[in-house]
């Protein structure tokens, strides 16, 4: 998935200030690829244990799953009223919740 100028340079400046903070906010308005940014920034990060991502409606639940697959190329979980991601990575549960 490519990105664009904006979202590349989020993803850059948000994975460098991880090299010196332990927390990072990032802001962007309605429409502006927040879900494809997250994705490519977990991508970045697997591999050093597992990662939750966080949506409020079901709706962009779902399309955070399918961006996700689509990014990093691994299978992702819900964890979501009857859905419940498994219980540890070594045990075939997903790296990305």
């Amino acid at each position: 998935m490519i990105l664009r100028d904006y979202q590349a340079e989020a993803v850059k400046a948000t994975l460098e200030s991880f090299q010196t903070n332990q927390a990072v906010l990032l802001v962007l308005a309605t429409g502006t690829g927040k879900t494809v940014i997250a994705a490519h920034i977990a991508n970045a990060f697997t591999g050093r244990g597992r990662i939750l991502l966080l949506a409020h409606r079901e709706e962009l639940v779902f399309q955070g799953q399918s961006t996700l697959e689509r990014v990093t190329g691994s299978h992702s979980e819900i964890e979501m009223a009857d859905s419940w991601a498994g219980q540890s990575a070594l045990f075939g549960g997903a790296k990305v919740v």
